[in-house]
């Protein structure tokens, strides 16, 4: 019997925006005795409706693959390796589709892309941009993907948080997208599914502390996910909400 989880998620369009950008998905099912989980989410950008739809086509194009692609490979004797290469695939037509949009449209349009896979006590995750995974230790959320921004390449350099700030370098400002470029792949990572884990936008992290953000996450259950979504929001809207805010917490049972 494989682990079992419960999502949680949230999407709202903050304090400052004319509109919501980012898109989640979550889906769960069972096969024989396995649980299976699949959770994204995708923070658009674009004029307005643009990054709304380029962060769409990522959740829309993984919900085709869950129903009608992923199936083919629950039994096959190589799946996590098949199911690997499979959403490598989705995510370069996604690619693709996202181009040929930006393309007709006249303009930059793109979105990130983070992605959880469960199945059989393990995690597959794929990530593009600077949305999140993080895992919930006893003792605070650790990071384990890596954003691709300039930033990120500055830390990498040996620069402080400080210095940064001091720069004026945007946070925000990507090295890699969906939609940047035709030959965009994503990082990928495989985890066994050990602790809880949580995906997010920019517009979570930026605007409320690890540790209170994990003090709300811990006592979810199906009893009080309302209330503590409510206060996530409320303290991401009391930091100033300056972007949409997009979360989906995989809660690990047993």
């Amino acid at each position: 019997m494989g682990v079992h989880f419960w999502f949680f998620g949230d999407s709202d369009i903050g304090a400052k925006r004319k509109n919501n950008q980012d898109s989640i998905l979550f889906l769960s099912g069972q096969e024989s005795n396995r649980q299976l989980g699949l959770a994204v989410v995708a923070d658009g950008m674009g004029g307005l409706s643009d990054g709304e739809k380029a962060s769409q086509m990522v959740t829309a194009g993984f919900e085709y693959w869950w129903y009608q692609e992923m199936p083919n490979y629950l039994s096959s004797p190589t799946a996590w390796r098949d199911m690997s290469e499979s959403i490598d695939r989705w995510i370069w037509q996604i690619n693709e589709q996202i181009c040929d949009y930006s393309e007709q449209r006249g303009a930059a349009v793109g979105t990130t892309m983070t992605l959880a896979f469960l199945m059989d006590r393990r995690v597959l995750i794929k990530n593009i941009g600077d949305s999140r995974g993080y895992f919930a230790r006893e003792y605070g959320l650790i990071q384990f993907t890596r954003d691709d921004s300039y930033q990120q390449q500055f830390r990498d350099q040996g620069y402080s948080d400080q210095a940064l700030r001091e720069s004026g370098i945007a946070q925000n400002i990507l090295t890699k997208c969906l939609g940047g470029a035709r030959n965009v792949t994503a990082d990928s990572q495989v985890f066994w599914l050990n602790y809880d884990i949580l995906l997010c936008s920019d517009g979570v992290y930026q605007y409320i502390a690890p540790e209170q953000l994990l003090d709300f996450l811990r006592p979810m259950d199906l009893d009080t996910e309302n209330y503590y979504r409510q206060r996530i929001k409320e303290e991401i809207y009391r930091n100033g909400a300056g972007d949409n805010l997009s979360y989906i917490y995989i809660k690990k049972i047993g």
